[in-house]
């Protein structure tokens, strides 16, 4: 097994960044802000919608390993075509007033002595998110907390169709690195997601556990419930 990796391929929410508030409400409020006049919605009724439609757009699903995403801006369409809530601004704009409204982030414990880490022994680094928003939005958080600069590029599943832990995904991050897999190293907090599609993929994989849950699907998977211990994995050159 390679004990320095090429690259490094991170998960964004709960890995890189950990979420600290979502509250739909809040951003469907945002939105009626934005909406013409006339209407006649409250955010819960924008809500009580979105949960049923939401429940009826199941992910297609053929075996674990085919999974696909169903992206925001097709869900809002969706959501207010349907209810005949227009907008004076375009759908990009609509999905980034409701990522910024709804959502609070702050950085894992300890994560920027790792990211400082690669970059001083040269190991380069990525991220790849299941998420329905767009990879710009992605970056616009990272960046909003002094992390994009760490990365190469940020994919988001919405804009390639296929989510972790199908291979596919993971083919593009290698492909766009120009590595094998088993150069690549994969930290994520999901097993089901991270952990399965990095074996699946060929990558060596890091389950990021800060509160020690026990998984047995994780099988003998190395884990990490600090960003400490990852530091220590990575050999001096």
């Amino acid at each position: 097994m390679q004990t320095t990796p090429d690259a490094v391929i991170f998960d964004l929410g709960d890995t890189l960044l950990r979420q600290i508030a979502f509250d739909p409400l809040a951003g469907n409020d945002r939105l009626l802000q934005l909406a013409h006049p006339g209407h006649g919605m409250t955010p819960a009724d924008i809500q009580e919608f979105a949960s049923a439609l939401d429940s009826q757009i199941a992910r297609r699903t053929d075996g674990p390993e085919l999974i696909f995403e169903f992206p925001c801006q097709s869900f809002q369409r969706m959501l207010f075509d349907t209810l005949g809530v227009t907008f004076t601004v375009d759908d990009a704009r609509l999905e980034e007033e409701f990522w910024f409204a709804s959502m609070q982030w702050e950085p894992a414990d300890g994560v920027f002595d790792v990211l400082d880490l690669l970059r001083v022994r040269g190991i380069r680094a990525c991220v790849l998110s299941n998420a329905s928003f767009s990879g710009r939005l992605l970056q616009d958080t990272l960046r909003a907390h002094g992390m994009l600069e760490y990365f190469e590029f940020v994919l988001s599943s919405c804009e390639y169709g296929f989510r972790k832990p199908n291979p596919l995904f993971f083919n593009v991050a290698l492909a766009k690195l120009g590595i094998a897999p088993s150069g690549a190293w994969m930290i994520g907090d999901k097993v089901a997601f991270d952990i399965e599609g990095a074996r699946k993929s060929g990558l060596r994989p890091f389950w990021y556990n800060p509160s020690g849950i026990a998984d047995p699907q994780a099988g003998d998977c190395e884990v990490l419930t600090h960003w400490s211990q990852l530091t220590q994995k990575i050999p001096n050159p």
